[in-house]
Formats: C-alpha cells, structure tokens, sequence
C-alpha cells in the first residue's frame, strides 16, 4: 500500500511539473508574439511618421524653391516696435464754471399813491388817499425790512456759494487725477508690453549673430511668413525639426505653421 502511495504521489507530481512547464512555455511564446507585434505596429508608426516627415520637406523645398527669386531679407530692425498712447479721455477733466455772483437787488423806494384831484378831493377822496397812502408805506416798508434782511445776510450767503463751488471743484479733481493715474498704469501697461517684445527681438538679433539654431529657424520663419509663393499668404512661419529613430523611439519630424 506505501508503494502504491508513493508511486501514485511521484506521477502526480511529475504531471504537475510538465503542466508547469507547459504553461511556461505558452506565457514565453504569448510574450514573444505580443513583442513582435508591437515592434511590428511601432515600425509601422514610424514609417508613416517619416512619410510625412518626407512631405513636408518636400513642401518646404517647394517653398524655398519659389522665394530665391525674391530679395526676402527682412531687417530685424524694421519689426521693432514703439508703444502708442491713445489720448486722456476723462469727464472729470474740465474745470466745473462757478455759478453767478449773488448781488443785492436795488434797494426799494417808496412811490406815493396819486393824490385826488378835481372833486374827487372833496367827495372823500382825500381820505380814501390817506389810506392808500398808509397801506402803500406799510407795504414798502415791508419790502425795505425784506431786502435789509437779504442784504445783511449777503456775504455769509456768497460765501457758502464759494465753499460749495470749491468742493465740488475738488471733488472734480479727485475723481481726475484717479482718471490720471489709471490712465499712467494703462500706459506703463503698454510700455512693459513693449519693452518684452523689443527685448525679445533682441535675444533674436544676437543669437542669429551667434548662430543659434532656435535663432536661425525663427529667422526663416520670418522670411517666410513675409514671402509670397503658392498657397500661402503672408505670415510668421515657425519651422520645428525632431528626430526618432525606428528602434530607439526618436522620431524625425518636420513641420511649419502660419
């Protein structure tokens, strides 16, 4: 019985040893295929990349093909640029105008009724004169104490004129020179706009003088985007160049954009 047991344990365990390394080899075989099919599906990648790559460059040959009759030489100079300023648009800007003086109106002078005459002078007109003239000194001098009144209280009343005009005069000037100050951020605004772009044409100039290679593509795209050949109108061109080779990964690619 110990026999058997033992001898029916070794097949077991040599029947469990070749599935092993069957699995083995199907996982090594499955690996290897998926491999090859990748690098298959990678080259062919590649190869369509390059097709391009060969088209472009041929458009680009094209391109400069059709520009050597052409005196394309830009003066980088000539692109520098110099800021501009619209001008101060402010409603706070005028002086407000003062208001008219206040004056005192003619002092009052007192005009007696008409006296009677004829019979009426005798028929109660004489009295009837008295009362007119009494309600005619009564009114005037009501109207004399009114215009003293305004006359007395005349300069304080000018016054306040003048104090009201000049607040509202500073008030105006406040609300100007905040005008005036946003206006002057607008245009450092403007200034520091230019002083990048101009600080860049520079770094142009002197790595085109050096050779640079980003330099000397972005010149070409220059010349070209002020060309004029089939296809295109003008404009900047940027030219970029990469390259990938089939095995390693690195692609070789070419390419211009308006």
């Amino acid at each position: 019985m110990t026999r058997e047991r033992d001898r029916a344990q070794r097949a077991a365990a040599q029947a469990q040893r070749q599935l092993e390394r069957s699995d083995m080899a199907a996982a090594k075989a499955a690996k290897q295929e998926f491999e090859r099919l990748h690098l298959a599906a990678r080259e062919a990648e590649v190869e369509a990349l390059n097709s391009q790559l060969a088209q472009r460059l041929s458009e680009i040959d094209n391109v400069l093909l059709a520009t050597l009759s052409v005196d394309d030489y830009v003066d980088l100079e000539g692109l520098r640029k110099r800021a501009s300023h619209p001008p101060l648009v402010s409603a706070h800007a005028n002086p407000i105008p003062p208001s008219a003086p206040m004056i005192a109106p003619p002092e009052p002078t007192f005009i007696p009724p008409d006296q009677p005459k004829g019979l009426g002078a005798f028929l109660g007109g004489r009295k009837k004169y008295e009362e007119a003239l009494t309600a005619s000194r009564q009114a005037f001098q009501a109207e004399h104490d009114a215009w003293s009144s305004y006359v007395r209280e005349l300069p304080m009343r000018q016054l306040e004129q003048l104090e009201a005009h000049a607040a509202a005069e500073a008030e105006r000037l406040h609300r100007f020179e905040a005008d005036q100050a946003a206006y002057r951020q607008e245009c450092e605004a403007r200034e520091q706009q230019i002083q990048s772009e101009n600080a860049a044409l520079d770094a142009l100039i002197q790595g085109l003088a050096l050779g640079h290679q980003e330099a000397v593509e972005e010149y070409l795209g220059i010349v070209l985007g002020n060309s004029v050949y089939p296809g295109r109108t003008r404009g900047r061109v940027r030219l970029h160049v990469r390259c990938r080779h089939p095995r390693t990964g690195y692609l070789a690619v070419a390419s211009t954009s308006g």
